[in-house]
């Protein structure tokens, strides 16, 4: 599910989901 919230943290543009959820 790595590359489904990277792209959707990309699409959003939001950081602080993506460091979240990227961690």
């Amino acid at each position: 599910m790595t590359l489904l919230f990277d792209r959707v943290c990309n699409q959003l543009a939001q950081d602080t989901v993506c460091l979240r959820y990227g961690s």
